[in-house]
């Protein structure tokens, strides 16, 4: 390239400050853009989260709700076997909740509550969820309340990113109600 065909391409950028000004903003955009989708992600996931976070917590209120308007106990000639009415109910009524609001909870629906030590509390878990009901549960004085306590795996698409230390791996919800029987 000659020192004459130089200056001519000199000029013409002179001339077209557009074709330098497209470059710079090519290049500002190819800096940006990966912060603006990781961002835009973020909000995608932790809304996502959220919804999950008020489905179980309003599946979680409805067994609460179906759990303290049944006894504790299990009335005479009652056909719930084994498991009390009540806590028959409540972890039905938690499934059917989930399921209904998109989750799938067939593997919950599968596993019937056991004892989980104490006298009046119950617990089903599978594949990560798992369900505890508690008829004695202690808030102002013993057994007047019940809690129902759920717990739920939660998956990140930004997980993929970071280490997997960095994001909770569940999300779990208390919900305790006085009980009125």
């Amino acid at each position: 390239m000659t020192m004459r065909d130089r200056a001519q391409a000199h000029r013409r950028l002179r001339a077209n400050p557009r074709t330098t000004a497209r470059g710079a903003q090519l290049l500002e955009l190819a800096l940006v853009l990966p912060i603006l989708l990781l961002v835009v992600v973020g909000v995608w996931d932790f809304g996502s989260l959220l919804l999950l976070k008020d489905r179980l917590t309003n599946a979680a209120r409805e067994g609460a709700r179906i759990a303290v308007s049944n006894p504790v106990a299990n009335p005479f000639g009652s056909s719930c076997g084994t498991i009390p009415c009540s806590i028959q109910a409540a972890h039905d009524a938690v499934v059917q909740y989930l399921n209904n609001a998109g989750l799938d909870a067939s593997c919950l629906a599968a596993a019937a509550p056991t004892q989980a030590g104490l006298a009046w509390t119950w617990q089903c878990s599978a594949n990560g969820i798992a369900l505890m009901i508690d008829r004695a549960y202690t808030v102002l004085a013993p057994g007047d309340s019940t809690r129902v306590f759920l717990r739920w795996p939660a998956r990140w698409m930004l997980q993929q990113l970071t280490p997997a230390s960095t994001f909770p791996s569940s999300l779990t919800t208390n919900v305790s109600m006085k009980n009125l029987t």
